[in-house]
């Protein structure tokens, strides 16, 4: 195969690729609930609430790696230690290990702001 109709076949896949992505985008977004919807900013509010009273806590954040920006370390500027830990290696993580063995670690403010979805 030559090597312009190699190029030429990988801009149609990309385009395809793309087009595929953006069709799925649409079909899904009648289920997308709005974020200010979404119960979880409730909570999350009246849990740093109440860290924030502590007047210097542990925490200990599960699923800390930073996947997509967001990062919550900042959050807690009173905390005596903070401590990211996440079954992978990567920036937010202070800590790897498996979520299974956490009663090695004693925290006295948990946060697990990420989906945790079969831990079995």
């Amino acid at each position: 195969m030559n090597m312009e109709f190699k190029n030429k076949l990988d801009v149609i896949g990309t385009k395809m690729s793309t087009a595929y992505f953006k069709i799925l985008d649409m079909m899904h977004r009648p289920f997308v609930r709005s974020g200010a919807n979404d119960p979880y900013h409730v909570t999350f509010k009246e849990f740093i609430s109440i860290g924030a009273k502590l007047s210097s806590p542990l925490i200990l954040e599960i699923g800390s790696r930073d996947v997509t920006g967001v990062t919550r370390r900042h959050l807690f500027p009173t905390c005596e230690k903070y401590v990211g830990f996440d079954i992978h290696e990567g920036s937010g993580v202070d800590v790897v290990g498996d979520v299974h063995k956490l009663s090695t670690y004693i925290m006295d403010f948990t946060l697990c702001s990420t989906n945790i979805q079969v831990l079995t």
